[in-house]
């Protein structure tokens, strides 16, 4: 019975584990200054706060006087004002891929 049980919480734990480890590898806002959103497909556009995590595919535009401070792992960029940038869906081993529509992103 102690065994069955305890297969079932190692289970559980390394489930946790496995959620946390993907969710850490998704883009989310560190920081963000003046106006700026967040378009996915399908989904009207969102305002960015603080703490959002991105989905892939996402389309981040920021305003006249927007910036967004962005980070995954030990990775970052700044979206800066008036642009336009998506995250595609698919993957590149060792390199981060962006499209940028327009604006400028460092």
């Amino acid at each position: 019975m102690y065994r069955h049980a305890f297969t079932w919480i190692f289970a559980f734990v390394l489930s946790l584990a496995t959620t946390s480890a993907g969710l850490a590898a998704d883009w989310r806002v560190a920081k963000i200054f003046g106006d700026a959103w967040v378009e996915t497909s399908g989904v009207q556009k969102i305002s960015l706060r603080r703490g959002t995590p991105l989905d892939d595919n996402a389309t981040i535009r920021t305003g006249r006087t927007g910036k967004v401070f962005l980070v995954r792992g030990q990775e970052s960029m700044i979206v800066g004002a008036g642009s336009i940038v998506r995250l595609p869906r698919e993957k590149s081993a060792g390199w981060t891929v962006i499209e940028q529509q327009a604006g400028i992103v460092t």
